[in-house]
């Protein structure tokens, strides 16, 4: 598996990953194989990153994590998947985008809502190339741009206390440019 996917220039979007929350950026793969797998499952429907630890647990037999994110085989796939993406990647990639923005993924729709009140909608069913926006033609589609904004301003407020040390440790790997 990996942490992201990758932009081959889709959505106007550079090569890289940076704040994109478009299908190229969001999509991973996770190869397994394990005893009760069956060769050749895929799943279609997206799922957060956060079922691979459980999924790999119950895989290898073992206890699930208490309170994190269900394994695959468990999980969900009506409820939202929330993105967010900062500002923060890099300075080439802050020329192109300097908004933040939220984005979920519900029901095989996304949504993208940037920190200006922009918003996408796509129906990754019938689009998965994520071509054809429907906020345009959506009645909805402001209220779900206020409802990204809120959440957003929500996600922004909270104070997070980050340690020093994976700071340092991350610099040194090339993830900041301070």
């Amino acid at each position: 598996t990996a942490d992201h996917g990758e932009s081959l220039l889709e959505h106007d979007y550079p090569l890289n990953h940076g704040n994109m929350l478009h299908d190229p950026g969001l999509r991973v793969p996770l190869l397994l194989r394990a005893p009760g797998v069956k060769p050749g499952t895929r799943v279609e429907a997206p799922v957060p990153l956060s079922t691979v630890a459980n999924t790999l647990l119950r895989a290898a037999g073992l206890e699930p994590i208490p309170g994190a994110t269900p394994s695959l085989a468990e999980f969900d796939p009506s409820l939202p998947i929330v993105s967010v993406a900062p500002p923060q990647q890099s300075r080439r990639v802050l020329q192109f985008h300097r908004k933040w923005r939220v984005g979920w993924t519900e029901a095989m729709e996304r949504w993208v809502v940037d920190s200006d009140g922009g918003a996408v909608h796509f129906d990754l069913a019938r689009d998965p190339g994520e071509a054809h926006n429907l906020a345009e033609e959506d009645p909805a589609a402001p209220e779900r741009a206020r409802a990204g904004l809120d959440l957003l301003h929500r996600l922004q407020g909270e104070d997070v206390a980050i340690d020093p040390e994976l700071v340092e440790a991350l610099e040194a790997l090339g993830y900041s440019e301070e």
